[in-house]
């Protein structure tokens, strides 16, 4: 419930980095779906659980 508070107010989204077919990135709320419209600005820090799988066909096993 706080949660669901928190992201009306927009004081607490959870941003989740996202990529387009097009090759570009967006960020969503995990719990409220919001796309974040100052995405073009944003440079900030993305802990490694927040970005989006590398798809690297080119893994060694």
């Amino acid at each position: 419930m706080l949660t669901k508070l928190l992201c009306k107010l927009n004081l607490g989204h959870h941003w989740l980095l996202e990529e387009e077919p097009k090759g570009t990135f967006r960020r969503r709320c995990t719990r409220c779906g919001k796309y974040d419209h100052r995405t073009q600005t944003w440079t900030g820090h993305l802990d490694s659980g927040d970005r989006p799988p590398q798809h690297d066909s080119r893994k060694y096993y």
